[in-house]
């Protein structure tokens, strides 16, 4: 496993490249959406067109205004083709986005994973090592007659039982769990991460926000 240090680092800079890469759905996302405005409105000009042209065939005296009517038709046909296959482009590459993103946040739930089990193992060293300058009693000198020479002496060192206190939750493998009070809160910074927090919500008993 990664240091720690190693770990924050990765996780940092991969939290970097998922605002990146949703910032960039974001974006892809908008440009669809006015594509597909722009698409209905062409249908609805090539609709009015159709009817127009359908309503001069009828008429004898007006098939002069045919041509322009038809060339103008012919047109808009042909911006509403270009703009389906823009649609189309943008749609397989949001695919391909959406694949990727969830690729990085499952790198991101075990990189989390992995830091978490560190930090756990931190803590329990910490804790030791604080016991340990705590309840390590020595060099206790001790003067230790042996026969009559009263000018030796021993280095006693006594140990006594560390009390270790570990954790009894496990972090929450995405978000941070805060408290204030008696409630627990715990806060996400994607939207990605929402089905996996709340079931990270419910097991903490906590309510679920967006930081």
């Amino acid at each position: 496993m990664l240091s720690r240090i190693q770990l924050e680092k990765d996780l940092k800079e991969l939290d970097e490249e998922i605002s990146k890469k949703e910032k960039e759905m974001k974006e892809l996302m908008e440009k669809i959406s006015d594509n597909e405005k722009q698409r209905n409105d062409l249908e609805r000009r090539i609709q009015e067109k159709e009817q127009e042209i359908q309503s001069l065939k009828k008429k004898k005296d007006q098939k002069d205004e045919l041509k322009p009517l038809e060339g103008i038709l012919k047109k808009l046909l042909s911006e509403k083709k270009n703009l389906e296959k823009q649609i189309e482009k943008d749609m397989n590459r949001k695919k391909n986005m959406e694949k990727e993103i969830k690729k990085l946040h499952s790198r991101r739930r075990q990189l989390s994973e992995d830091l978490h089990k560190k930090e756990k193992t931190s803590t329990v060293e910490d804790q030791g090592n604080d016991s340990l300058s705590r309840f390590l009693i020595g060099p206790i000198k001790s003067k230790i007659p042996k026969k009559r020479d009263t000018t030796n002496t021993k280095t006693l060192i006594r140990w006594e039982k560390i009390d270790l206190k570990i954790p009894k939750e496990d972090l929450p493998l995405v978000g941070v769990l805060y408290r204030s009070g008696n409630k627990r809160f715990l806060a996400i910074k994607y939207y990605s991460e929402i089905d996996e927090a709340k079931k990270e919500a419910k097991r903490f008993k906590s309510r679920l926000v967006v930081a």
